[in-house]
């Protein structure tokens, strides 16, 4: 395991495999070298550190037949001097059971990594807040300028077709008139005279008649009736049977 360990802090050591009891050498970079003998059941070491800051600390450990264990953890130390508070005066390396041990503080993070993941967090909380206020400004925007649905001519919806009624009646010069006609339907104009409103001239609207039309406007329709008939005229012929052909009956 390794990190950074302040001034009298621990660092533990879990040993596996091998035959106990174990022994652990403790060595300090151009300082001291320690050997800890452990009990005869115990498979962890605390050591507490007293090394002076900036140094790096070092921990082979070997069974009761020499055997070394794999691996060489080491720690580099940080925090105050000794005799400067860095004697650590109360606490005292020890070894016993790998259960009981305190968490190791010696992973915790440096100052860069609590600095990085500081300045990371204020940057994502930043672009959260440029978020949030851009989508309240668009909505303020959506209520201030509601939107208008566009329509095209070619649309067949009822709506489209209504609005687009609305504004032929509008704009149409005769829109001062109030007549209301059926799509199909015959009115009298005149003795004589018929105009049948269809459905291709509009909604509501009588236009006038075509140029062909317009001198049959002008003339009287005739219509001949047919003279009646005098009674007597109208009565029909008799029918006289022959003489011989009654007589002959007669004598039957």
């Amino acid at each position: 395991m390794t990190g950074f360990l302040e001034s009298c802090e621990p660092w533990g050591l879990q040993i596996h495999g091998g035959e106990r009891p174990y022994n652990v050498t403790l060595v300090e970079v151009d300082d001291t070298v320690v050997n800890i003998t452990m009990g005869p059941n115990d498979n962890g070491f605390v050591y507490i550190n007293r090394a002076g800051p900036s140094s790096l600390v070092m921990a082979t450990v070997s069974d009761l037949t020499g055997q070394y264990a794999y691996g060489t953890p080491y720690i580099q130390t940080s925090g105050i001097a000794k005799g400067d508070g860095g004697d650590c005066i109360g606490q005292v390396s020890s070894s016993g059971s790998s259960i009981d041990f305190p968490v190791n503080k010696a992973s915790r993070l440096s100052k860069a990594d609590v600095a990085g993941i500081a300045i990371g967090g204020c940057v994502a909380i930043l672009i959260v807040i440029v978020i949030w206020y851009s989508n309240r400004q668009r909505r303020r925007r959506h209520r201030a300028f509601p939107r208008l649905d566009p329509f095209s001519d070619t649309t067949g919806s009822r709506k489209t077709q209504k609005i687009l009624r609305d504004r032929r009646e509008r704009d149409s010069p005769a829109d001062e008139q109030d007549s209301h006609v059926s799509p199909e339907s015959t009115v009298e104009a005149g003795i004589g005279t018929v105009i049948i409103q269809h459905r291709d001239a509009g909604h509501g609207r009588i236009r006038e008649l075509p140029p062909p039309y317009e001198d049959a406007r002008d003339t009287d329709v005739e219509v001949s009736i047919m003279q009646s008939v005098e009674p007597e005229q109208a009565t029909a012929p008799e029918h006289h049977l022959p003489v011989s052909s009654v007589h002959k009956d007669s004598q039957a």
